[in-house]
């Protein structure tokens, strides 16, 4: 089922709030200057609370129009819109002359299908046309800036049915807020937004989470492999007029599917004998109730299939239905896939392996990071996994070339280094620096690479960087060429970080 917000571009079709659903106060001051009376993200400007992420008159900080024909985008005046959007002039009491808004004329009531098109207060903007009622099995959902069209499976905001907001950082699935998506789909991040303006001040209307306000940007569910906004991976979107396949960008469709635009304005292959928005043809939707299989509407599904969400599905294969309508395959940190109406363990993503050989966990290691299974299974590494590989990491007493060190703390939590403090050896004689005294870390001013070669000798790079202390006459350990001695001089390494 096609997500019928405008996740296409980042954009969702939400309700657009007036200004009077806000909490207010009565100063008329100039600026506002107190967000605490909003929901957050929205702010209170001249006694109205706004969005500064969207708001085109107050855009960023109250009282920064966007004007000149720019458009506000994540707070910030932008000359053009997000793809997927097309750029309106604000008419009447949104703002002034030469203010803009981003609109999505497949789903934005204000502007339906063309800028100055708004539909009628019962009506919702379905495909780009004002309607009572909505298409393709969307939800028809009331909201205060009038109703709108919800795909109930994967809208966040109307999770399962109207008004049942997911959480922030969760995704919804089949009509279910879960925290990672499955059946072949990948977590994408964009950013949310409301569609257009309305109302006095060019008020717009927070998203997700508590209170109608949420983060900036919203987890999707998104198949890399066939949406062309995200080919392969998240935001690698194909140029316009070609199409996702296999998880590449390509100027036509292969095999038994069709190139066809779909709700969000993308060029997508679908299946024109089972598809029920393009059914035997492109555009050719099916009526409300009805399915499509082999390419015609009807009533019921035929050849062994059965009817989920309105379409026609084989349950015994289907990883969104396997076995029944609404049973999702889904394993953590791997792919899944239905056989025989069983969900079945897939490939494993990225460094994750499944070491337990218990599919109900997914593949439950990362060897790019497990000390136990360090590149691969039950390969142990006692000191620190880094990219998969065993690297060395500082502890507080061993030996190095023969010496016995202590450090009086390590930090071997930050991937890109070991550190150790006071490193010393059992007479009590600290590190050598190898660099010129001064009484800060190296960092701070540069990145000093391993004069002396003592780091390098341990994790293979040159990158150092030490805290340092002068004294007036300290005699201190030295090392060269893994050889130990000492020398009195004036300074000494208290802190020392070894990068791999």
């Amino acid at each position: 089922m096609k997500n019928f917000l405008s996740t296409a571009v980042g954009l969702l079709a939400l309700t657009l709030l007036l200004a009077a659903s806000c909490k207010t106060t009565e100063s008329n001051t100039s600026g506002g200057g107190g967000g605490d009376s909003c929901n957050l993200p929205q702010k209170l400007c001249v006694g109205a609370c706004v969005d500064p992420r969207f708001d085109p008159s107050n855009c960023g900080a109250c009282g920064n129009a966007c004007t000149d024909g720019k458009v506000c985008v994540a707070g910030s005046c932008d000359v053009s819109c997000p793809k997927g959007s097309d750029k309106c002039a604000l008419d009447g009491a949104g703002g002034g002359a030469g203010v803009s808004v981003c609109a999505d004329f497949l789903v934005d009531r204000n502007h339906c299908g063309a800028c100055a098109e708004k539909c009628a207060t019962a009506e919702v903007c379905a495909a780009g046309k004002c309607a009572l009622e909505c298409a393709g099995g969307a939800t028809k959902c009331e909201a205060m800036g009038g109703p709108i069209c919800a795909d109930t499976l994967v809208d966040p905001q109307h999770c399962g049915s109207c008004d049942v907001a997911c959480d922030a950082g969760f995704s919804c699935v089949s009509g279910v807020c879960k925290t990672v998506c499955v059946a072949g789909t990948t977590v994408c991040a964009v950013p949310v937004a409301p569609v257009g303006a309305g109302g006095a001040g060019g008020m717009m209307a927070g998203t997700g989470g508590a209170g109608g306000s949420g983060p900036s940007m919203m987890d999707i569910c998104v198949d890399t492999k066939l949406d062309p906004l995200h080919c392969g991976a998240c935001d690698n979107a194909c140029p316009k007029g070609q199409v996702c396949q296999n998880s590449q960008c390509l100027t036509d469709c292969t095999g038994d599917t069709a190139k066809c635009t779909d709700l969000q304005n993308k060029d997508v292959c679908v299946h024109l004998d089972v598809d029920p928005l393009h059914c035997g043809a492109c555009d050719n939707a099916c009526p409300g109730g009805q399915v499509c299989t082999m390419g015609i509407c009807a009533l019921s599904c035929v050849g062994g299939t059965t009817k989920c969400d309105g379409a026609c599905v084989d349950t015994k294969l289907a990883p969104a239905n396997c076995g029944s309508c609404g049973a999702v395959c889904g394993f953590p940190n791997a792919g899944a896939y239905c056989s025989n109406s069983a969900c079945t363990l897939g490939a494993c993503n990225g460094s994750f392996l499944n070491c337990n050989k218990n599919a109900a966990d997914g593949c439950e290691i990362d060897i790019s990071t497990d000390v136990n299974h360090c590149g691969g299974c039950g390969k142990v590494c006692g000191t620190k996994c880094v990219g998969g590989v065993c690297q060395f990491a500082f502890k507080l007493a061993q030996i190095i070339d023969g010496q016995a060190v202590t450090c009086s703390s390590v930090n071997n939590a930050n991937p890109l280094y070991t550190e150790c403090d006071d490193l010393k050896n059992t007479a009590g004689l600290y590190f050598p620096n190898g660099i010129t005294c001064g009484p800060q870390w190296s960092g701070t001013n540069s990145v000093y690479s391993d004069t002396i070669g003592f780091c390098q000798s341990l994790t293979g790079t040159a990158k150092m960087e030490a805290y340092y202390t002068c004294a007036v006459s300290t005699t201190r350990a030295t090392w060269k060429n893994h050889l130990w001695g000492t020398v009195s001089d004036n300074g000494y390494t208290e802190h020392l970080r070894c990068y791999y």
